[in-house]
């Protein structure tokens, strides 16, 4: 009887050690992907881009190069993405593991994280439209309307980090994700 109790104890000494390497394991690898998805989307943001980027976008049919060149640089977000899918994709595969252990009341991080990435690509798409509507505008010899060019504004302080300086939402909503993640995990980590 002795025996079976110590062995019990064992057991279940055992399977709380697991689950504890379990929990840290999945806590350490969140907060370096989040860590990563804040590069990246500072990446993907950077308003600085290199010659070719945004040329793999198929053109269309009689585009002339001055909307190529406009639809190209809205694109370029779409390419950075593509460089940088292994981020997202490790931080989808976290989010079952994270809310097995941990649960559905911490998995907003990852709803977060999805949000910021289609903020961006609608922002990119709706520019697009709008440098579109403005081309229109310009071959019939009008001007663009205060709407239309505060639209663009917003836009493209969206796509582009630091369009607007201190007054950067995705850069705040980002440091917010890493924060949390920061919150949930580093007890997880310290109690390792």
């Amino acid at each position: 009887m002795i025996l079976a109790l110590v062995a019990l104890s064992a057991i279940n000494t055992w399977r709380k050690e697991i689950r504890g390497k379990r929990e840290f394991d999945i806590a350490f690898e969140l907060l370096s992907t989040i860590y990563k998805f804040k590069d990246v989307i500072s990446d993907i943001r950077n308003p600085f881009y290199a010659t070719g980027e945004g040329k793999t976008r198929k053109r269309s049919e009689g585009e002339s190069e001055k909307d190529s060149k406009l639809y190209d640089r809205a694109y370029i977000v779409f390419e950075r993405y593509r460089t940088n899918i292994n981020v997202f994709s490790t931080l989808l595969t976290l989010r079952y593991k994270f809310e097995a252990l941990f649960g559905k009341d911490h998995i907003t991080i990852f709803e977060d994280v999805m949000r910021v990435r289609n903020e961006i690509f609608d922002a990119a798409r709706s520019l697009r439209e709008l440098w579109q509507n403005t081309q229109v505008y310009e071959a019939l010899g009008a001007e663009i309307g205060k709407a239309d060019q505060t639209e663009i504004e917003d836009y493209a302080a969206i796509i582009w980090e630091g369009y607007r300086g201190k007054e950067d939402k995705i850069r705040i909503e980002v440091e917010q994700i890493v924060r949390k993640a920061e919150e949930i995990c580093t007890e997880k980590i310290r109690e390792k």
